[in-house]
This record gives structure tokens, C-alpha cells and sequence, in this order.
């Protein structure tokens, strides 16, 4: 396994709450492409003391001044067949949103999604099979969020050689934090705590969904991953 950058070309704008890890991104598409298998990247990335080494997604752009529009609030509606019959017994007259807890996740409520104009690739560093992943990563159409409103969408896949070195690839380039890491291993990594990132206590290793095991992590800011291609290209090694 080598260093190699994964990069998609998107045909329409990005809207990302956090940083896209591609790791992450590569298990779910697994789990689509085959739902009655466990999705593993095994042979596809490769980790240390089970944390892949690959990158969160740099975003990069053309023109100058800041690549973001303003947030877009998106009414968001959960309603199910189940839980209007468990609050109204008459189908005829459905469940009002007064009827329904203010904390259910079935409530209708406004999600802000901040919508980032002028991407035209995301780039990932990663150590692994980079034929393999590019195959994966070809079943992917869209990133981020608000699929339904055409964000995300994907126009093309590619690689790109990378001299990065493989003992840094995907998680560090000098005293710049790549991808989501315990504090505990960034305390051995870096002589200072790396700019630009932030501290939470969430999953270190995809699926980042579950909050089975969670402990202290890093990870870069999203405005640090939003950038022109000559400082993507410094960055990644490619």
C-alpha cells in the first residue's frame, strides 16, 4: 500500500457541517454496494492501532475571497405511519405537531446547512490500494449533505501520485493535523497543539455514527480544509 490523493469533481455546490472524512465516506459506500455484508476496509486502507490513514476532504476552489454563502435553513419533517396511530386513533385526523414532544426526532424543525459555492474538487490523502478505492469510490454520486436540494453532486473520480511519506500520510503534514485523532496520539505527534482544529469527544475511527466508543479527539477545522489547488497541492504531496 502507498500514498496516493483521491480527488472528486463536483458538478454542483458542497454543504458540509463538518469535515468529510474519507474513510467514513468509503465504509458507507460499501455497506450500499452490499447491505448483508459487514462493510470493512480492509485491503482498501490502511490503519495503524485501528485508525485509517486517510485524510478529511480538502476543498478546493477557484477565484479569491471566502467560497461561502450564506446558511440555508431547511424545514426538516420526520412523520411515520406508526406514530400517528400511537398519537391519534383516527387515521382521518393525523398527529399536529402540538401533539408530538418538542424533543422527538419525529418533530418538524428547522436544520441549518451552510452551502459552499465556487468547490469544484474535494481531495483526499490517503495510504492504501488507490485502484481499488477509485472502483469504490466511482459508486458514490454525491457528498455532504442536502442531496435532495442537488448539492453534493459528483462528476468524475480520479487519483494522483503522492510523494507523501508513508509514516505521516493521511493524518499529519508536519504540524498540520490531516484527519480526525485522539488527543492522546496528538500529544505524541506534535511538540504543540496543531492550529486550526477542534477538540471533541466523538469516535476516532469510522462508523462515525455510533457513540459506542467515544474519547477526546482532534480535528481540523472545516474553514482550515477550504483552499486553492497550489496550497491543496503543498499540503497533500501531489
Amino acid at each position: 500500500m502507498k500514498p496516493f490523493v483521491l480527488i472528486a469533481a463536483l458538478r454542483t455546490p458542497i454543504a458540509l457541517q463538518r469535515p468529510l472524512h474519507l474513510d467514513g465516506l468509503l465504509l458507507a459506500a460499501a455497506f450500499k454496494l452490499d447491505p448483508s455484508k459487514m462493510a470493512s476496509l480492509d485491503g482498501l486502507i490502511a490503519s495503524f492501532d485501528g485508525i485509517p490513514k486517510a485524510s478529511a476532504g480538502f476543498l478546493i476552489y477557484e477565484g479569491h475571497g471566502a467560497p461561502v454563502q450564506p446558511i440555508t435553513r431547511v424545514r426538516a419533517v420526520r412523520m411515520n405511519s406508526s406514530l400517528v396511530a400511537m398519537l391519534h386513533a383516527d387515521p382521518k385526523k393525523p398527529a399536529t405537531a402540538n401533539q408530538i414532544d418538542a424533543m422527538s426526532p419525529y418533530r418538524a424543525r428547522l436544520t441549518p446547512h451552510r452551502p459552499i459555492a465556487a468547490i469544484r474538487e474535494v481531495a483526499w490523502q490517503a495510504t492504501g490500494d488507490a485502484d481499488a478505492v477509485l472502483q469504490l469510490a466511482r459508486s458514490i454520486d454525491n457528498l455532504g449533505a442536502m442531496h435532495g436540494q442537488g448539492f453534493g453532486e459528483v462528476l468524475s473520480w480520479r487519483t494522483e501520485s503522492c510523494s507523501a511519506d508513508p509514516a505521516e500520510s493521511g493524518w499529519r503534514k508536519g504540524e498540520r493535523l490531516l484527519r480526525r485523532l485522539p488527543i492522546e496520539r496528538t500529544t505524541k505527534m506534535f511538540a504543540t497543539r496543531p492550529q486550526n482544529v477542534l477538540e471533541d469527544i466523538a469516535a476516532p475511527a469510522p462508523p462515525y455514527w455510533m457513540k459506542d466508543v467515544v474519547i477526546p479527539v482532534l480535528e481540523p477545522t472545516l474553514a482550515s480544509l477550504i483552499m486553492q489547488e497550489h496550497a491543496a497541492r503543498e499540503i497533500l504531496a501531489f
